[in-house]
């Protein structure tokens, strides 16, 4: 069993676009944390580091908010660069300008984790409520691409599975293609439950959700991309895609031990170092599932929402050898 530390920062609630369903639930630079700026600064991360710094086999996180709206970004990556994986999850506008991109990725970030909510630009942009982002989002997703020719980096397209975005992620995927923009994989995710996302409906049973799921995964499979489907149940998969996803498992038998490392504003402001946790419920399906160790399973809102909707118990010799 090989060991690594997963380094989690959230830099800032600040962003330049206003989803309808923002988890942070916090978009404006005026928010105070004890009397000190709700954000992350570089003196911070130092602090926090203590003389550590991340490892090659190690992974880092750095969202927000908007982390490309950071002052200090490229020296924070670059007291970070020395893990294998040192991911930006963004939504790339900023990204569109290739001087400020090439200065990103130079000071250490090796993938981009780059969301998409709709194929053409009122649906993309009924949810960011910014216009002009769709198209931007794809001029960064071509500037990133172009990045190949000097830079070791990768791109990943997050696809949301949300009432307001479920059914557009197959087309998303196609227009992805279509434009010829070389991203390595799509990742299908979940919805993260904030007041914002209760207000705007954003909530889809994932019996709902599964055909347009299915359609996107097996697209994913079929264009060649890389498929990452962690964040899913893995019994709404039906067909070759359970199929792939049951392989993809088997091919897994090395088992990781990650120690999490968390910061963000509020443990910048001297709180305790707690991640926020996702609240994972184990409903009647998933008691006698094989897989029941490798999946991410349900939240405890969905069981208040749905039920067991969408659930289903899955047993088989290759998960089995996989617990």
């Amino acid at each position: 069993m090989t060991e690594r530390t997963n380094w989690y920062l959230n830099l800032s609630y600040v962003c330049n676009e206003r989803c309808t369903f923002c988890a942070a639930e916090l978009a404006s630079g005026s928010l105070q944390i004890d009397g000190r700026p709700a954000i992350v600064s570089k003196a911070d991360v130092e602090r926090w580091l203590d003389g550590a710094r991340p490892r090659p086999g190690d992974r880092v996180m750095l969202a927000g908010g908007e982390p490309t709206l950071h002052a200090e970004l490229v020296p924070i990556v670059e007291l970070l660069r020395g893990a294998a994986r040192v991911d930006l999850f963004t939504n790339a506008l900023r990204l569109a300008d290739v001087a400020y991109a090439d200065a990103v990725t130079a000071a250490g970030v090796t993938d981009y984790e780059v969301a998409l909510y709709g194929a053409d630009a009122p649906s993309h942009e009924a949810v960011t409520r910014r216009r002009g982002s769709f198209e931007q989002t794809l001029d960064a997703l071509a500037v990133l691409a172009a990045q190949r020719e000097h830079f070791d980096v990768r791109v990943n397209v997050r696809l949301l599975v949300s009432r307001q975005s479920a059914a557009s992620n197959p087309a998303i995927v196609r227009l992805v293609h279509d434009r010829g923009l070389r991203v390595d994989s799509f990742s299908l995710e979940r919805l993260i439950l904030s007041a914002d996302a209760k207000a705007a409906g954003a909530e889809i049973s994932w019996a709902e959700a599964a055909p347009s799921i299915n359609e996107s995964a097996a697209l994913v499979r079929a264009l060649g991309y890389g498929l990452r489907f962690d964040a899913v149940p893995l019994c709404v998969f039906t067909g070759a895609n359970a199929e792939h996803v049951r392989a993809h498992l088997h091919e897994s038998t090395q088992r990781e031990r990650a120690t999490q490392r968390y910061l963000d504003p509020y443990v910048a402001a001297g709180r305790p170092e707690v991640a926020p946790a996702r609240r994972r419920a184990l409903p009647d399906p998933c008691v006698p599932c094989a897989y029941r160790n490798v999946c991410g399973r349900v939240e405890r809102w969905y069981l208040h929402r749905y039920g067991v909707e969408g659930l289903r118990t899955v047993a088989d010799h290759v998960a089995a050898t996989n617990r």
